[in-house]
């Protein structure tokens, strides 16, 4: 699955949370949010711990594929 770049900024400036933040928060990677602007795929384990932290849906992140 993907990760819509501008979705997942927005929503950290919604919850007021900065990367380092959400890195602590979810227990991942900063490479994964290398993954994320790259446009890289992400487990969707990866995407839960991303989404619990930002107390958000995947849904509300993930890019749509045509």
């Amino acid at each position: 699955m993907f990760i819509d770049n501008e979705k997942f900024q927005l929503m950290l400036a919604r919850r007021a949370m900065s990367v380092r933040e959400l890195l602590r928060e979810a227990g991942i990677a900063p490479q994964v949010v290398g993954n994320i602007r790259n446009g890289r795929k992400l487990t969707t384990k990866c995407i839960g711990k991303i989404c619990k932290a930002l107390s958000c849906d995947p849904a509300d992140l993930v890019k749509e594929v045509h």
